[in-house]
């Protein structure tokens, strides 16, 4: 078993993850829950990598290192993007990047929202 070919598919499945986890990451910080501090110094350096990537190499650094694995297996490289190519080879559901970009583009904006949401103070109502 080609060692690049493995390295390529841990790299698929931590993707994965961490795309869930960004998920879940929204719906928790947009049900008003109060952030713990590391999250902060975790997912915003992670977003704003993210966007340089996608606005410079049009592709999420992490797809850039699995296709880079594949490349260096033998196999083709993804054509697209994580979600578009995977939505497509495992569910027939084929997501043009673009749109893929615009619903990326949109949740790492509302969890960078509901970050500067819960460091701002809250007023004191006058009554």
């Amino acid at each position: 078993m080609n060692i690049y070919i493995v390295l390529a598919n841990i790299t698929a499945f931590i993707h994965g993850l961490v795309c869930v986890f960004f998920a879940s990451f929204l719906i928790v910080s947009l049900k008003g829950k109060r952030m713990p501090p590391w999250s902060f110094y975790t997912v915003l350096p992670s977003i704003i990598i993210q966007w340089y990537f996608i606005i410079t190499e049009g592709n999420c650094p992490i797809t850039l290192c699995e296709n880079y694995f594949r490349k260096l297996g033998g196999q083709h490289a993804n054509d697209g993007g994580f979600i578009s190519h995977y939505s497509n080879e495992l569910m027939g559901v084929k997501i043009p990047d673009s749109s893929v970009m615009i619903i990326i583009g949109i949740i790492s904006s509302s969890i960078l929202l509901a970050f500067i949401m819960r460091f701002i103070p809250k007023r004191e109502s006058a009554t």
